[in-house]
């Protein structure tokens, strides 16, 4: 080849990836999220690890009452898996009974959920503002990193990039 064509050819292949680097870029953009995700795991747990341990000892009554509560929608959520798993394993299939087995299932853990959820409620009234913010910080966490700005108007008011959690709050 010419040098004429391997220039035309570096040319072409040059062409080629910044396109395929700017449109994965607009792609990109465009199929961000509007909201944050939250991470999966919403119980107190991340709420206890979050407070300071002055504040977790003066709520360690409420976290107690709530371990107990938890502890019982556990036991039937696993009452529930275990007549789903019976209901697989029966020597004849009962479409019937699977369904309802698995209704069960839904059921204990939308209760589970339910009274987590209640519980996060009551406890986080007890919380300053502060607090709250803290709180807010981990729910938003993963894996030790914060989640980047996602879609948000914080980085055009020049706050900062790693911005988390509701309007008013930011990564330290």
């Amino acid at each position: 080849m010419t040098r004429r064509r391997w220039m035309t050819l570096l040319l072409i292949v040059s062409i080629a990836l910044n396109l395929m680097f700017v449109g994965a870029f607009i792609g990109f953009s465009f199929m961000r999220p509007d909201v944050r995700p939250i991470t999966p795991e919403v119980s107190t747990r991340w709420l206890y690890r979050a407070l300071g341990e002055e504040t977790r000892e003066g709520m360690r009554p409420l976290f107690e009452q709530h371990r107990e509560e938890l502890g019982r929608l556990r036991g039937d959520i696993r009452d529930a898996q275990q007549a789903f798993e019976a209901g697989l394993n029966a020597e004849t299939y009962d479409p019937d009974q699977v369904s309802a087995t698995l209704t069960q299932v839904r059921r204990a853990h939308e209760a589970y959920q339910r009274a987590s959820h209640e519980h996060m409620v009551a406890l986080l009234g007890r919380l300053s503002p502060e607090q709250r913010q803290l709180v807010s910080k981990q729910l938003y966490r993963r894996q030790g990193r914060y989640l980047k700005n996602r879609g948000d108007d914080h980085r055009r008011e020049g706050r900062q990039k790693d911005h988390v959690g509701p309007a008013g709050s930011e990564q330290p």
